[in-house]
């Protein structure tokens, strides 16, 4: 939703995190997220793509994460990764996301448009 978005709708930030779940509900028509994912789409306020660059520093932490919360939470190297930007490069950016990692992992996941 643009700034300022109507009556019982949340604002979506000017910027997110995008997780894979949420590029690939976008692209699969038969993805259970489809529709969810293109209204969150069309909430934006500026559509664009911006890839964060990130170094060796990123991956060690990412390992860390990996291995304090993989087994338990089934936590993904991907995932691990992507916690790290959000939290250190990203300061905490919303996240558009489907799986229920980054919400365990106490990031901030925008709920999706009705």
């Amino acid at each position: 939703m643009a700034a300022g978005g109507t009556e019982g709708r949340p604002t979506v930030p000017a910027r997110v995190f995008c997780d894979t779940s949420y590029f690939y509900a976008c692209a699969d028509t038969g993805d259970m997220y489809h529709r969810q994912a293109l209204a969150m789409a069309g909430e934006a306020v500026k559509p664009g793509l911006h890839v964060a660059d990130y170094g060796a520093k990123v991956r060690v932490e990412a390992e860390h994460v990996f291995r304090r919360h993989g087994r338990d939470h089934r936590l993904s190297f991907c995932d691990a990764i992507s916690f790290v930007v959000v939290t250190t490069l990203l300061e905490h950016l919303p996240c558009f996301a489907f799986d229920e990692d980054f919400r365990r992992l106490g990031l901030s996941v925008l709920a999706t448009p009705q």
